[in-house]
């Protein structure tokens, strides 16, 4: 049986392609890494640096699905320490290498970060 995001969700699975990234809407990222059985994680931007540790500890203790972390005004990081997003790819780059798939998506929908689409969305 077909499922509604089956592409995205297989992608979720995959972990050379783990990285950061961005989206303009939620929606879609979420019923994926629900579809994908992932560790969905959302935390807000501003929350992201203080609430780190228990962040790592979620995603080291997932041994067999995929982690997802779900930013939702992650356009707030555009004015904020760069810092964050160099963490966050940083840990999708170590989890690359050990075969683990992890995805940092960044809910922005204005697109003032500098990351490469999830996804093609369709405009409108």
């Amino acid at each position: 049986m077909l499922r509604a995001m089956g592409k995205l969700a297989e992608r979720y699975t995959d972990a050379a392609r783990s990285g950061v990234y961005r989206v303009r809407d939620a929606g879609v990222p979420r019923t994926a890494a629900f579809e994908a059985g992932a560790l969905l994680l959302e935390i807000g931007a501003t929350r992201l640096a203080e609430g780190w540790a228990e962040v790592e500890q979620a995603i080291a203790s997932e041994r067999t699905r995929a982690c997802v972390i779900l930013v939702p005004d992650a356009a707030e990081l555009a004015e904020a320490d760069r810092a964050v997003l160099e963490m966050l790819a940083g840990t999708a780059q170590a989890c690359r290498a050990a075969g683990r798939p992890f995805f940092a998506v960044m809910v922005d929908p204005e697109g003032r970060l500098a990351l490469n689409p999830l996804y093609h969305e369709g405009v409108g």
